[in-house]
């Protein structure tokens, strides 16, 4: 599959599309759902959800190696014409999906701790031209966007040192205090912050060298494993296990004790500098149902981010109460487990045995 030269991007910037993808909004909320298996043991099982997504990475890069193209050209060999198409389209609503429910995750947060009063169509109306104009600009627009999204917010690293002064380390102990089976549900709930590792398969041709970019995917992967693992261990020692049970947002929680002569509420910086972390999300996302589209469909990039943006706009709308998205976001994990424990599975297993099957 040939992509012009002046499309593609360097070897290196793998390391910020992988990164970009993986951190999110999720990053708010995860050591809540993490907590409810393995307890003060679930940063462990953050560690082992990572060392399965390296597993997944490696799993890509020999199938897209040997094909040489993107998902749909693998769904085509993989599936054949007809079924390929049918898993391309679902994996296209599927990133669709993604996005509307980052975006509105996104609005409930500034809801909730920002603007009461603001509603969800101006906050829209606000976000999702800037995230056209992003995407039309070209898919190397889209990898400054993810670049800026991990340098600029960086600082915010630095504010999870403030909780420490106030830790308690035997909240974590005695460590490996829970069973197999419950760290293994702790790393699938762990799991559904890298999920977004999959877009990769949409975006490896627009990589120059290919074959070299494999290590900063890994590498990638490795800082993510490292920023959550972290905040997971920060976060189990400023709360015990009640408090963590009974908070939504234990990261958002942890900024209110930051105090600074300069800011008054910490949070709230750290909130409106959390949208250059989003911004990758929405951007990758409906860049690449886009590229779908068009490789699919032979629809123009340009015409299919217009009716994208429309969906993610009403969906947004059928997701209004906390009811509703939990709801939406549930149907999301699943087809996302789906992808991580199946999907990518099944066609590594596929494209193997038809690669060993033409050298025989």
């Amino acid at each position: 599959m040939r992509v012009p030269i002046q499309e593609k991007v360097s070897t290196y910037m793998v390391f910020y599309l992988i990164t970009s993808v993986q951190v999110g909004v999720g990053i708010l909320s995860y050591q809540s759902q993490i907590n409810k298996h393995a307890g003060h043991d679930a940063w462990m099982s953050v560690l082992i959800a990572g060392l399965f997504i390296h597993i997944t990475i490696w799993m890509i890069y020999v199938v897209l190696k040997g094909v040489d193209g993107d998902l749909v050209e693998v769904n085509k060999q993989v599936f054949g014409k007809v079924i390929g198409s049918v898993f391309t389209i679902l994996y296209m609503l599927y990133l669709v999906l993604g996005a509307t429910i980052v975006i509105r995750i996104y609005i409930e947060v500034v809801q909730v701790w920002m603007f009461p009063q603001m509603k969800v169509w101006s906050i829209l109306f606000l976000i999702l031209p800037l995230v056209f104009y992003i995407i039309n600009g070209s898919f190397r627009v889209v990898v400054g966007i993810c670049f800026l999204g991990f340098i600029v917010p960086a600082f915010l690293m630095t504010s999870f040192l403030f909780p420490l002064q106030y830790s308690n380390l035997n909240l974590v102990l005695p460590v490996f205090d829970h069973t197999f089976q419950e760290f293994l549900l702790s790393a699938n709930e762990a799991a559904l912050s890298f999920i977004g590792i999959s877009v990769l398969m949409i975006y490896y041709p627009f990589i120059k060298e290919k074959e070299q970019s494999q290590k900063w995917a890994h590498f990638g992967n490795l800082t993510t494993t490292f920023i959550y693992t972290v905040l997971a261990i920060i976060t189990f020692t400023y709360y015990n296990q009640p408090q963590l049970s009974s908070l939504k947002w234990p990261t958002l929680d942890m900024w209110k004790i930051i105090e600074m002569p300069f800011v008054a509420r910490f949070e709230y910086a750290g909130i409106s500098t959390w949208f250059l972390v989003i911004l990758p999300n929405l951007t990758l996302f409906l860049w690449a149902a886009s590229r779908m589209m068009y490789r699919q469909f032979q629809v123009s990039q340009q015409k299919s981010i217009v009716l994208f943006l429309i969906a993610v706009f009403i969906g947004c709308f059928f997701m209004e109460t906390r009811e509703e998205l939990e709801k939406v976001t549930k149907v999301f994990s699943m087809f996302g487990r789906g992808i991580l424990y199946v999907y990518i599975p099944f066609i590594f297993l596929t494209y193997c045995l038809l690669r060993k099957g033409r050298r025989k």
